[in-house]
């Protein structure tokens, strides 16, 4: 990055949660490039130990999208 270049800010995390749906990653995805974020970047563990053991960072029940799904969801 050279003085005076802004840098670019990307934003994570579309397909998880109360946004793991195809409506959600889409509202979010439109959301993200009207604010000027550079990138999004999609979760990829979507399957999880049940019950969840130590190091597994995700209760097995929390949503996620595969992000192979996710990725059409927003308009390009």
């Amino acid at each position: 990055m050279t003085a005076g270049e802004l840098p670019t800010i990307g934003i994570s995390g579309i397909n998880t949660g109360d946004s793991a749906t195809a409506a959600g990653v889409r509202e979010l995805g439109v959301l993200a490039e009207e604010l000027g974020y550079d990138s999004i970047w999609l979760g990829e563990h979507i399957v999880a130990p049940s019950p969840q053991v130590p190091p597994s960072p995700v209760d097995p029940e929390f949503p996620m999208l595969d992000p192979i799904v996710a990725s059409p969801c927003w308009p390009a």
